[in-house]
């Protein structure tokens, strides 16, 4: 689990509300919920798939899930 937390983040409620409708087939190590904080991290700051910071899944894996 992450420490820092981004403006970009889903909050508790929020990810209540959408985890049962995204359909994932594939097993990860990662917490989807990481996954998709990354990538709305990297819509909200337009940023390139590798700069998206450490603390997120590698760049790889949140573009393949994206």
């Amino acid at each position: 689990m992450r420490i820092k937390t981004y403006s970009s983040d889903l909050s508790a409620k929020s990810w209540q509300v959408i985890k049962n409708i995204l359909p994932v087939k594939r097993k990860s190590k990662w917490n989807l919920y990481e996954i998709i904080n990354a990538i709305f991290y990297l819509t909200k700051n337009g940023c390139v798939w590798r700069d998206i910071p450490g603390e997120f899944p590698c760049w790889q894996t949140v573009y393949w899930y994206y």
